[in-house]
């Protein structure tokens, strides 16, 4: 009788404990986004360096967080490899594929960013969201540019904007 309650006594410590990790892990990764939108990128990605090598599962808004920061670090190789592992968490997200694009015009890969902003127009077009589109058409425009001229007029554009997923959603009705 004894050993059985304090097996169900240890069960619940150990589910209180998970949830108490699971929670301080979700505020990490909040604080290491908000440093990285507030442009503090070293914090943000040394917050986030266990999505690069699995420890941490983080979601593809933070894959996208952490490919951007590390474009504004100018580290484009990382980037890119960011951005590709965003896309195997969310491949239907127009923002993470121009931003893959954007990197891959921005290391000269030209064939590689028009084949991701490709892929960036057709789901913006597919969803009917003005912003992806508007992002995609500067990209697609300074990679027509650079393919023409060989030059580059202006960067290509990454951003931090990212659209709520289904699970996000599904989150919030939850709460309501």
């Amino acid at each position: 009788h004894y050993f059985q309650l304090s097996r169900e006594q240890l069960q619940k410590m150990e589910a209180n404990v998970t949830e108490v990790l699971g929670l301080q892990v979700s505020l990490s990764q909040d604080h290491a986004f908000a440093l990285i939108c507030s442009r503090r990128f070293q914090d943000g990605i040394a917050l986030l360096e266990g999505c690069l090598t699995s420890p941490l599962k983080c979601d593809s808004k933070l894959l996208n967080a952490l490919g951007y920061a590390f474009c504004q670090m100018e580290d484009l190789e990382t980037a890119a490899k960011v951005f590709q592992m965003g896309l195997s968490e969310d491949p239907e997200n127009p923002i993470i594929w121009n931003n893959l694009g954007a990197a891959r015009m921005d290391l000269g890969d030209l064939e590689a960013a028009d084949f991701a902003l490709d892929k960036a127009a057709a789901i913006a077009e597919k969803s009917q969201e003005n912003h992806p589109r508007q992002l995609t058409i500067a990209n697609v425009q300074e990679l027509t540019h650079r393919v023409k001229s060989g030059k580059a007029k202006n960067r290509a554009q990454v951003d931090i904007w990212f659209r709520e997923t289904f699970a996000d959603k599904e989150m919030r009705s939850k709460e309501l």
